[in-house]
């Protein structure tokens, strides 16, 4: 018996995002707040008083890896070693492919709070949810944009609870809480 239906829950995640919402996500590495619109990561670096000079992740998968960085096969071999044999969380940052079509679909300053000097963080193995989220941003070539779901430099928060109320989505947007 399954406690969880995750590819429900990441669909309905998913939804909001390509809604232009935002939404607090479980991770192996606590929580975090994404969304995928340049109003949507706005409102998070407010609620998370971030500095505008801070980068963005992307919620990776294995195969949005394979076709946006630009690493050899030894690196995809790392990386498939520590992720999937050893099921480990990853924050990858590697060159990428700029006529990526998930990134030729993000919003300008979105692309720019995101890239550096053409290099891409991604965070992979994230666990079952971010595995399913980021198979649904790689299917639909759209971006899931976020960073810890707490206010800057205030600690990972690995309970919803403790998650400071300015960075909890409003009511219309959507919050699992797995």
């Amino acid at each position: 018996m399954r406690l969880y239906d995750v590819e429900s829950d990441a669909r309905r995640v998913f939804d909001v995002i390509a809604g232009g919402g935002i939404a607090v996500v479980p991770m192996h590495v606590g929580y975090a707040i994404v969304g995928g619109t340049s109003g949507a990561i706005r409102t998070i670096f407010a609620a998370k008083r971030r500095q505008p000079s801070k980068l963005n992740a992307i919620t990776g998968s294995p195969q949005l890896h394979r076709d946006m960085h630009l690493v050899d096969e030894r690196a995809h071999r790392v990386v498939d070693a520590i992720t999937r044999q050893y099921d480990l969380p990853l924050g990858a940052v590697a060159p990428c492919r700029l006529d990526h079509p998930m990134l030729e679909n993000l919003d300008a300053d979105v692309l720019e709070q995101t890239l550096s000097e053409g290099t891409i963080a991604m965070l992979l193995g994230g666990g079952p949810f971010l595995e399913v989220l980021g198979r649904l941003s790689w299917e639909n070539d759209l971006a899931v944009v976020g960073s810890s779901a707490n206010i800057s430099l205030q600690g990972t928060k690995y309970r919803v609870e403790d998650i400071e109320p300015e960075c909890l989505p409003s009511p219309t947007s959507l919050s699992i809480t797995a």
